[in-house]
């Protein structure tokens, strides 16, 4: 049997979509450091790291955890990430800038209290073209132990599968800092979100039911 036999079933099994109608919107700050040569906007070249982040809520929807909550004492902070691809703007092309974490957590906190603890797997930021200073941005989170609070991480493995990812959508990052001068700051706004990995009706059979389907396919061809 080829590889290209079991593509459909592995993109069956790894679609992950956000769960509808739960998120936390939020506004953050960025600290970036170590300016590259890598050409970015306006002239300016790309950051090495983003040495830490911040984030305040500005509100939820969907979370029983936090029903009631003041949300202003509800955020997270996390780094140290630092630059590992990217794609240089050109005039008529777009550019990115993709993250990965070192060895520093992601911990979310309300009123100073740790709810829960994880990992930034990526952070990405995007523009359209070297002169679009409107970037935005996607990551990618994931809730690995709780705090002494465990009420939201216990609600977010269950709307995950588990899993404890979290869908960061950034609608922007804005430059509160000076060109050129490090370290650098930025803002952000976005919405924070539970990833939903689908169960299939095919799980519902187990292995035996995913050997039964490779039969078929098998057979079909």
């Amino acid at each position: 049997m080829k590889m290209r036999s079991l593509l459909p079933l592995t993109l069956l099994l790894a679609t992950a979509a956000s769960v509808r109608g739960v998120n936390i919107n939020f506004s953050g700050q960025i600290e970036t450091t170590n300016l590259t040569t890598h050409t970015w906007v306006l002239g300016t070249t790309m950051w090495g790291t983003v040495n830490t982040g911040t984030a305040i809520a500005t509100s939820q929807t969907g979370f029983n955890s936090l029903a009631g909550l003041d949300m202003s004492k509800f955020g997270w902070t996390y780094g140290k990430l630092n630059l590992t691809q990217f794609q240089e703007p050109t005039a008529n092309g777009a550019g990115f800038e993709y993250y990965t974490r070192t060895t520093q957590s992601f911990d979310i906190i309300y009123n100073g209290s740790l709810l829960a603890t994880g990992d930034v797997l990526y952070l990405r930021s995007e523009v359209l073209n070297s002169s679009d200073i409107n970037a935005t941005g996607t990551g990618r989170v994931q809730l690995t132990a709780p705090g002494q609070d465990s009420a939201f991480y216990n609600e977010v493995m269950s709307l995950t599968g588990n899993t404890g990812l979290l869908d960061m959508q950034i609608n922007s990052f804005v430059a509160v800092s000076a060109p050129g001068v490090d370290p650098g700051y930025f803002s952000s706004t976005g919405v924070l979100s539970p990833i939903a990995v689908p169960e299939p009706a095919l799980f519902a059979y187990g292995f035996g039911g995913i050997a039964l389907l490779l039969a078929l396919m098998l057979r079909k061809r």
